[in-house]
C-alpha cells in the first residue's frame, strides 16, 4: 500500500465532527466551510490528487525555475 492509499483510507475513516471541533478549538474560532470541506474530502470529492513523487518533482522544478530567474537578473 502506498502513501496516497493510506492517506485516503485515513480520510475515509475520519470523524468529521470530532476533527472539526478539534481544529476549531485549536484555532480559537469557528472556521466557516471547514466541516463542508472535510465532508467532501471524506466522500472522495477532490479536485485533484498528487502522488508523493509528483509533489517532489514539482518542488524541484520550482527551485530550479527560481534559480534560473535569479541568474538572469
Amino acid at each position: 500500500m502506498d502513501q496516497a492509499e493510506l492517506t485516503m483510507k485515513t480520510v475515509k475513516n475520519l470523524n468529521v465532527d470530532r476533527v472539526t471541533a478539534a481544529i476549531e478549538a485549536d484555532a480559537g474560532q469557528a472556521l466557516p466551510g471547514l466541516r463542508d470541506a472535510l465532508t467532501e474530502a471524506k466522500s472522495g470529492q477532490v479536485a485533484q490528487t498528487h502522488s508523493p513523487a509528483q509533489i517532489a518533482e514539482r518542488r524541484s522544478r520550482s527551485v530550479a525555475c527560481t534559480q534560473a530567474v535569479r541568474k538572469a537578473l
